[in-house]
């Protein structure tokens, strides 16, 4: 129950700051609801699969983003960006907590050192990382 309260304490900190395409969300829910049932690995392989016809697009992150808030792109993807949100996903089901805020969650602890926006700086550049 901690665990839970901590989650959504860190998901109203963290998502008052981010942006998206309501497309976004619904492109989410259908994929999380396609892969319902699966096991873990399984979920995340049918996630991966059903992102591969998006188009690429370097430079995702950099869209009006000046203030370097979260952003989420489910409709187009960058290397990174289609990894992170993969495993993103994943983590939702791993965590039983299969909603698009957890998704916003996981994404941004991927995504920055600590999971915490400061800036530009804060943005994991590489893999290596």
């Amino acid at each position: 129950m901690k665990q839970k309260f901590l989650i959504t304490t860190a998901l109203v900190v963290a998502l008052s700051s981010f942006q998206h395409h309501e497309a976004d969300k619904e492109i989410y829910t259908k994929k999380v609801e396609a892969a319902k049932g699966q096991t873990l690995d399984n979920f995340t392989i049918s996630v991966a699969k059903g992102f591969l016809n998006r188009p690429y697009k370097a430079g995702t992150l950099e869209v009006s983003n000046p203030d370097e808030k979260l952003v989420v792109n489910l409709r187009e993807f960058d290397c990174a960006t289609y990894v992170e949100s993969c495993v993103a996903m994943s983590l939702t089901l791993r965590k039983e907590e299969l909603n698009f805020d957890t998704f916003k969650h996981y994404l941004q602890r991927l995504r920055y050192y600590d999971g915490k926006i400061k800036g530009y700086p804060s943005r994991i550049h590489y893999f290596s990382d």
